[in-house]
């Protein structure tokens, strides 16, 4: 496998179960979401069509098309978390042309900690510091979680900023709107 196409540690840290590596074929169509008008329109991270309807078919179950609930869900779906700077705003869908390596698995559940500040209570900082030996220094405070549990591709090669962002060597850029 050539050096483009491996997983980074954060890509590996975004898997829910075991990863399978595979090659795509031309004609598959994925899906994935763009923070804004002028983002790159390509990215490692990717969804399949079954992916992408469960998740549109979501707004029109609730019938509610608010564009805050359309984000949570769709952060929470695919694990997004809000310190990543993805505001998940544009869809982006996009044809193979050419084979490409990519690594299959479940998005896994994602959080963000943050160090906890236990002097502020007093009353449970004395049994939280016993329980950690005294030091506080060691406890963190989840402040988001996302959930994740779809399937997701993972398609390196795609990070590349210099791939023309319609139509390149690998895929040609079908659809783009707003969310």
């Amino acid at each position: 496998m050539e050096r483009v196409d491996q997983l980074t540690p954060s890509d590996i840290n975004s898997f829910r179960t075991t990863i399978a590596t595979t090659t795509l074929k031309p004609g598959m169509i994925l899906w994935r979401f763009a923070s804004s008008l002028h983002a790159s329109k390509f990215g490692a991270y990717w969804i399949d069509a079954k992916t992408m309807a469960e998740i549109m078919r979501t707004f029109s179950t609730l019938n509610n098309y608010d564009l805050n609930l359309k984000k949570h869900i769709i952060r929470d779906s695919l694990a997004v978390l809000s310190n990543w700077g993805t505001h998940c705003e544009y869809r982006v869908k996009i044809e193979l042309k050419k084979e490409v390596v990519a690594h299959i698995g479940t998005i896994g559940t994602q959080q963000n900690f943050i160090k906890a500040n236990l002097n502020d209570k007093i009353a449970a900082d004395a049994a939280v510091k016993k329980l950690v030996g005294g030091k506080s220094d060691n406890v963190q405070k989840m402040i988001e979680q996302r959930l994740g549990g779809y399937t997701q591709y993972v398609i390196p090669r795609f990070r590349d900023r210099n791939l023309n962002q319609t139509d390149n060597e690998y895929a040609r850029l079908l659809h783009f709107s707003h969310i």
